[in-house]
């Protein structure tokens, strides 16, 4: 997982990063932003490609040795909640394993997040995080028109192959596999 970090986040991770990823998988993008809500530090995660977000409340210096867990955690309940099926909660958590950090580079993820924020603080944490969470994700957003992020996000992860296809097309591209001469001729003997 890439988190493209603001520069709080930066700061509350104790971190410097200039770089912006060029070579991730989109599915490995998210942008980070922290922020308080009464005196409590929230931690707000949104997918580059569908703005579907994960909204951690009262996270703490101590817990960043251990943010990967809390993030796979809490992500896994949230898309069980919102009804993905066990392979579309398997591909996305299995790129949690390990965090990179990035600079950010889009502006209308930042846009939508702030949004976000505002949305957050309104509520003011009448409800569990999980649910604040559930409500983002059920506000639509535009993208490429007006479109409920986890709807996006479902259709994101079914439209990508699987790991064991995509292993295949890589193998076929370094030329590891000799039986096919193109990425195009396994996929019709795998039709």
């Amino acid at each position: 997982m890439t988190i493209q970090s603001t520069k709080k986040l930066q700061d509350f991770i104790g971190i410097k990063t200039d770089n912006i990823p060029t070579d991730a998988e989109s599915i490995n993008l998210w942008h980070g932003n922290i922020f308080m809500i009464g005196r409590r530090k929230c931690l707000l995660l949104t997918h580059n490609e569908s703005y579907y977000s994960l909204f951690i409340y009262g996270i703490t210096k101590k817990d960043i040795k251990d943010l990967s867990q809390i993030i796979k955690k809490q992500l896994t309940e949230l898309l069980r909640r919102d009804e993905f099926t066990l392979e579309q909660i398997v591909k996305i958590t299995e790129t949690i394993e390990t965090i990179e950090y990035a600079k950010t580079s889009d502006r209308k993820v930042l846009g939508v997040m702030n949004d976000m924020v505002h949305m957050l603080k309104y509520y003011n944490m009448t409800e569990d995080e999980l649910t604040l969470s559930a409500r983002m994700n059920h506000t639509p957003y535009k993208r490429k028109g007006f479109a409920f992020p986890v709807d996006e996000l479902k259709s994101f992860l079914n439209n990508l192959p699987s790991h064991r296809l995509q292993t295949a097309i890589d193998e076929v591209k370094r030329g590891d596999i000799v039986k096919y001469d193109s990425v195009e001729d396994m996929m019709r003997d795998l039709k």
